[in-house]
């Protein structure tokens, strides 16, 4: 059983043969596969939406005598975050412009270079609120970034504000 995360349409090949099309739940079933030898399946990457980011379009599985296998393709939606940070202090406010945005991801922490101006461009990141740092050789402040949940494929976060004290 060929997997396409919910993809619907997508071409299957076995051994370079055109086996069908992915159901609406993004699945297809591929039959006479060879037991214990390696079968080369594929996905048509032209079929995926551009919006997905795919690991890969081959594989190559040995299932079991009278076995079945379940043959993943991994592809995600591709979602970004566009904003603009700024230093927020007493005496007004400024672009954090070439600073370091420091984002604590599943515990991880992830270095992001913020552009001129303040611009900032994030991918692949789940909603809710993320731990943020800003530093720069002369100021550094912390802050939670919201990123809101959405459907859109670029998002526009606003001006987002670290406060200087």
């Amino acid at each position: 059983l060929v997997s396409v995360d919910h993809v619907p349409d997508v071409r299957v090949y076995s051994s370079n043969q055109e086996m069908g099309r992915t159901n609406p739940d993004g699945q297809m079933l591929v039959p006479n596969l060879t037991a214990y030898y390696g079968n080369d399946l594929s996905i048509e990457q032209q079929d995926v939406p551009f919006d997905f980011k795919i690991a890969a379009t081959r594989q190559s599985i040995a299932p079991p005598y009278r076995g079945g296998v379940v043959v993943p393709f991994d592809v995600q939606r591709i979602q970004a975050f566009t904003g603009h940070l700024y230093f927020r202090s007493a005496t007004g406010e400024e672009p954090a412009s070439l600073a370091g945005l420091t984002l604590e991801i599943d515990g991880n922490p992830q270095v992001f270079v913020v552009g001129k101006g303040g611009l900032v461009y994030l991918e692949q990141l789940k909603p809710g609120t993320y731990p943020a740092r800003l530093t720069t050789e002369t100021r550094s402040c912390t802050f939670n970034l919201v990123i809101p949940s959405s459907s859109e494929r670029l998002v526009d976060l606003g001006k987002v504000y670290c406060e200087v004290h």
